[in-house]
């Protein structure tokens, strides 16, 4: 199975939603029996897919999330290929954030629904 990326490869109980080894899991599961070449599939991954002429995207993550670095990555790969992308990183928070800290949650929530609103009344 493909390397993970470090937040990955690091992820543990503190990560509640996502160990390391749950990840590796739901892939295993998710798509039998193909090997490292065949899951960087664009039709699988995104992180390999072709993204010019995207629309503006936000990628938001907790530094405890186990996809952070895929996170970092593709918002990365957004803005290279001339697209618009934001990124949030929320310090000390896991994976489905809105949901695991209820002031944190609703500032996400916020962030979150003024980038939409933003967005859609330019």
């Amino acid at each position: 199975m493909e390397a993970p990326s470090p937040s990955r490869r690091f992820a543990d109980h503190a990560t509640l939603v996502l160990p390391g080894h749950g990840v590796r899991g739901f892939v295993a599961n998710a798509f039998p029996g193909l090997d490292d070449e065949q899951l960087r599939s664009p039709s699988l991954s995104p992180l390999f897919a072709k993204l010019d002429n995207l629309p503006p995207a936000l990628f938001t993550a907790g530094t405890l999330d186990p996809l952070l670095h895929d996170s970092l990555f593709m918002s990365a790969r957004w803005q290279v290929v001339g697209n618009h992308a934001d990124l949030d990183v929320w310090p000390r928070r896991r994976p489905r954030l809105h949901n695991t800290a209820p002031g944190t949650g609703r500032a996400v929530v916020e962030r979150i629904s003024s980038w939409f609103n933003a967005r859609l009344s330019a």
